[in-house]
């Protein structure tokens, strides 16, 4: 879920995967909110990880979504695991508007998932998974982003394929901020004793939430 003003957004996910959506209350008082109202342009793709921000009148999501009405799905027998960032903004009148494919770094690479808006400082940062499976982020306006861009958390994934380490960071994701402080969710890879299945064989793998100081 997301908050922004007075309007929260978040995720349902039922079963079927095919009935999942994306749906917003707004805060009516004090621990008081209305009752929610499902996004007009849901789709029967797989969508996640809605970010709203500006007051509660914009959107970011990742779909795997062929097109803006998500009338057609990448299919992952076919295209493999393909998911990219989306678009809409709400009109005055209430209505959003007909989600469109975020330009620019953000959507360089198969798989961009988990998007957040940094509004003061002028970022959005998402998870690269096809490309490093690290958090990267770019300059952002609000609307457009930028085609450069900067990795700021990388997973130890290929040294411990390499054999450089014996335990590290193998995901990252979920990218968030607050008070000074970066928040990722991370699994990390050890060698201890387990009787879990493990990663390549080798590494029990834990999923943790991560905390970075933002000056480090």
């Amino acid at each position: 879920m997301s908050l922004s003003g007075n309007t929260m957004a978040y995720n349902l996910y039922p079963s079927p995967p095919e009935s999942w959506g994306f749906f917003f209350v707004e805060k009516v008082s004090q621990d008081v909110w209305s009752e929610p109202v499902q996004f007009e342009y849901d789709s029967p793709c797989r969508e996640d990880n809605p970010g709203i921000y500006a007051n509660g009148t914009k959107l970011i999501f990742e779909s795997n979504r062929k097109n803006p009405l998500g009338t057609e799905c990448f299919e992952i027998e076919l295209h493999g695991d393909t998911m990219g960032l989306w678009y809409s903004e709400k009109s005055d009148a209430g209505k959003w508007s007909e989600p469109i494919l975020l330009s620019g770094a953000p959507n360089v690479g198969r798989k961009n998932t988990q998007p957040w808006v940094d509004e003061e400082n002028g970022f959005i940062y998402w998870t690269a998974d096809s490309e490093c499976g690290c958090i990267r982020r770019a300059k952002f306006d609000g609307t457009t982003a930028s085609s450069d861009f900067e990795t700021i958390v990388s997973p130890a994934t290929a040294a411990l394929m390499a054999g450089l380490q014996k335990e590290g960071v193998i995901f990252v994701g979920e990218y968030s901020e607050a008070n000074g402080y970066a928040f990722i969710a991370c699994a990390i890879a050890t060698e201890g004793d387990s009787s879990e299945p493990r990663f390549m064989g080798r590494w029990a793998v834990e999923i943790n939430l991560c905390v970075i100081p933002l000056n480090s």
